[in-house]
């Protein structure tokens, strides 16, 4: 029997399948007496199947009468995770395989290609045995071995956005939630939605379920859950909601995890509630950023994150400063090329004149940051392009003299110069330099890297070498040994070092602390790591250690053949230093034959009488 609201009715209705019939005025207690009293006189052995059985209070109120049929075998399936009256058997996910064939047996026009892509039909039903029985059956409705009119692509597509968001469907035929004998017949998104009924639980557990909803399907450990959401009784609300089923309970490493179907029903149902359901840990996330703003490679956990906040939560300001973080955090990872996708995505909104004025400068700092991609892919113009734009827009908003202002058109202009500078175009490269120096109150290690160069190339390495010192000096962050900056600042430091004589151990010293630095990182080959191993390689050069110095330059072009190719500008002063080093080599002296010694080349000659005749 289906138990579709309390396992009382559910009895009930099997009444009247046996034929048995109830005096007019009795009561919910006396029926249901009268039909133990009735079904205990069955022959043995019998089964009694309760289907759907998740209420533990309804479990509990009926054990007396389950119990007084000693002469069944009572079988009960339930979304609870425990019950102490009851042995349990956990089912948990359709293995691949198996749910494979249950998706062939309900759709016969299963073809080869349609095998290959089941995987990620899998993922999103998370082995689901219901949901991939329904997606199966709605995609029969429309596909035959002749003809595919929802072809198994368009199915994908749509369950990007979501489980209830298929673009075509057809009511199916399915015994889940089907009343009596007959089966229900609906589309899959009603069947999906009436898997789950929130109302059954407290507005806490309803606002728990929200959370895990935007959060990615994976274990998340308590002690993070409780960074966000501190509330007193948050260790019991968890351990109830993977009680009744809705998430589950890891003990080894005391961490919970929601299936993706679960997270699908969550945020249709809370739709109106979502946002403000999550708030605590939007603002957690915000705080997360801050704090490793000086070192973003460290925010690499937050990117999944962040990306299930945008795909599921509507924008708003605070969402769309997120998409601005979620493009510099992927930047400092080496996702280069996902970057830049967000950036031009965030760009495409066009909400420059949305959340009261704010958005003008959060669409400038978005240009800035499309610009800057360009610039780590040495798409100079196209850098050059979009930093000219964020400067017209910039200079649209009356407010010159605020700091925010004078920030903004300073980095605009640093940026244009560093632009013009690897275009070799000196004179654009000083005139921007100068603009950005003139808006700067103090100057930051950036600028002061820049400014190292400037000296550098008017010949004056002294005053070049004095402000990358200042730079090391000045450069304050919690935790500097873990910041590229500091790394960046290191080699540089190397760089001009090796300018002067005898300053070669010193440059080494330098060099060997910044690949401390990149050593710390989680991410591998950060950016310009490439570059570091080419100093390396030019010091053990100077200290006439080749093989050294040959090993770091392979480095060096490995790690930059695996970002870009040989056409590239930046790859001819690096292959230059491989091969000026690899004729530096000794060479290895061939062996000596002897005049009287059998020629090499297999003659049965003399030596002196073959090949050495002319010798």
């Amino acid at each position: 029997m289906y138990v579709e609201n309390k396992i009382a009715d559910a009895l009930l209705y099997m009444a009247r399948n046996l034929g048995l019939e109830f005096p007019p005025k009795s009561t919910t207690a006396e029926q249901l007496q009268q039909l133990i009293n009735y079904i205990a006189e069955l022959t043995k052995p019998c089964l009694l199947i309760l289907d759907n059985a998740n209420h533990e209070a309804d479990l509990k109120e009926n054990m007396t009468f389950l119990r007084q049929c000693d002469n069944f075998h009572i079988l009960m399936t339930s979304r609870l995770a425990d019950f102490e009256y009851s042995q349990k058997h956990n089912l948990g996910a359709l293995q691949k395989p198996d749910a494979l064939q249950l998706f062939k047996t309900h759709y016969k026009a299963m073809d080869d290609e349609e095998v290959a892509l089941f995987d990620e039909i899998y993922e999103v039903a998370g082995g689901n045995t219901l949901v991939l029985e329904l997606l199966a059956k709605n995609l029969r409705h429309f596909n035959n071995k002749l003809r595919k009119r929802y072809t198994f692509q368009n199915l994908l597509d749509n369950l990007q956005k979501g489980l209830t968001k298929l673009s075509q469907q057809q009511k199916v035929d399915t015994v889940y939630h089907a009343k009596g004998t007959g089966l229900r017949n609906e589309t899959p998104e009603a069947i999906i939605l009436a898997m789950y009924d929130l109302t059954e639980l407290d507005d806490y557990e309803k606002q728990l379920l929200s959370i895990f909803a935007v959060l990615p399907a994976e274990n998340i450990a308590f002690e993070t859950l409780e960074k966000f959401e501190n509330a007193p009784d948050l260790d019991q609300k968890l351990l109830e909601l993977a009680k009744k089923g809705w998430i589950d309970f890891y003990e080894d490493d005391a961490s919970f995890k929601v299936s993706s179907v679960i997270q699908e029903i969550t945020r249709v149902k809370n739709e109106n509630r979502l946002r403000d359901d999550v708030e605590k840990l939007i603002d957690f996330l915000q705080q997360e950023y801050e704090q490793i703003r000086t070192d973003r490679v460290k925010g690499h956990w937050l990117i999944p994150i962040i990306e299930n906040l945008l795909k599921y939560l509507p924008k708003d300001y605070y969402l769309t400063r997120f998409q601005q973080n979620l493009t510099n955090i992927l930047v400092d990872v080496g996702e280069i090329q996902k970057a830049e996708n967000n950036a031009k995505n965030l760009l495409s909104t066009n909400f420059m004149f949305e959340f009261e004025g704010r958005g003008i400068q959060l669409y400038i700092m978005a240009i800035c940051n499309l610009a800057t991609i360009y610039m780590k892919q040495y798409k100079i113009n196209d850098a050059v392009e979009q930093y000219k734009i964020a400067e017209s827009w910039l200079k649209k908003i009356p407010e010159e003299n605020s700091e925010i202002w004078r920030k903004l058109m300073s980095n605009i202009y640093h940026h244009l110069s560093l632009c013009y500078g690897t275009q070799q175009n000196l004179s654009k490269q000083e005139y921007y330099f100068n603009k950005s120096l003139e808006l700067q109150s103090n100057y930051d290690a950036q600028t002061l890297l820049v400014l190292s160069h400037k000296y550098e190339n008017e010949g004056n390495l002294a005053k070049a070498y004095e402000v990358i010192s200042q730079a090391l000096e000045d450069f304050n962050t919690p935790e500097k040994e873990n910041s590229l900056m500091y790394a960046t600042l290191l080699i540089r430091s190397s760089e001009l070092i090796l300018n002067f004589s005898d300053g070669e151990e010193i440059s080494l010293f330098f060099l060997k602390e910044a690949e401390k630095v990149y050593q710390n990182q989680p991410v591998k080959n950060p950016d310009k790591i490439e570059f570091l191993y080419h100093q390396f390689a030019l010091t053990y050069e100077r200290l006439r250690k080749y093989k050294q110095a040959l090993k770091y330059s392979q480095n060096a072009i490995d790690i930059f053949n695996l970002k870009y190719d040989e056409n590239h500008s930046n790859f001819k002063p690096l292959n230059n230093a491989y091969q000026r080093i690899k004729n530096k080599l000794p060479k290895k002296k061939g062996k000596t034959v002897g005049r009287n010694s059998p020629c090499p080349c297999g003659s049965g000659k003399k030596y002196k009488k073959c090949c050495g005749k002319s010798k």
